[in-house]
């Protein structure tokens, strides 16, 4: 039994990590011909969660900034679905450029704006 449970296990873990690397970030789904789906990440860290949420902001900044960009990028004739995957990790290497406390300080302002 417990062979059983430990395959089942294994099986969710897999799944999961399946469904984030196939969702589509958030302010990306403009750049995506099949049906939308979120990033949602499930984090028991907070520093996990704080890293996730600044990930999603700034790949939403980028986004928008390089809209006209990407909508060239995305409609070149040699552009196919196996470059999205490609894209997107290019954009959010962007975000590893911000220390942790800039990251908070950049969460902390961003949660105050929207509380105004």
């Amino acid at each position: 039994m417990t062979k059983d449970k430990n395959k089942k296990q294994k099986k969710q873990k897999q799944d999961h990590k399946a469904t984030e690397k196939d969702a589509i970030p958030a302010g990306q789904e403009d750049m995506h011909h099949e049906p939308k789906a979120e990033l949602k990440l499930q984090d028991s860290h907070p520093d996990q969660s704080r890293n996730s949420d600044f990930d999603a902001f700034y790949l939403r900044k980028v986004t928008m900034e390089l809209q006209e960009d990407l909508d060239k990028i995305r409609s070149a004739v040699d552009f196919k679905d196996s470059s999205l995957p490609i894209l997107i990790s290019a954009l959010q290497q962007g975000s590893s450029l911000f220390s942790e406390a800039e990251k908070s300080r950049i969460m902390g302002e961003e949660a105050s704006v929207h509380t105004k």
